[in-house]
């Protein structure tokens, strides 16, 4: 989960400065408290990212101590180097 905060800032901190304003209005899915389509998918993605790594987990037969994994990240660090 890290991997797709630090991938959405990054691109954030390209895209806020120089973007059109419908890139701008993208990356109000920042906002915690926002209410926008956005948020709301941001928030989805990130609900299934923690759906899928515990999904993961339980197949592999791992023990569930409920804390974040990395097995969704190598694609969202592709991602950001394709957007910068």
């Amino acid at each position: 989960m890290t991997y797709l905060n630090v991938a959405v800032n990054q691109a954030a901190n390209k895209f806020r400065a120089a973007g059109t304003d419908a890139t701008k209005g993208f990356f109000n899915c920042l906002d915690q408290k926002s209410t926008s389509q956005e948020a709301i998918w941001l928030r989805g993605l990130r609900a299934n990212m923690k759906r899928a790594i515990f999904e993961r987990a339980a197949l592999a037969g791992a023990e569930m101590d409920k804390s974040e994994g990395a097995s969704l990240g190598f694609g969202v660090v592709g991602l950001v180097s394709m957007l910068c």
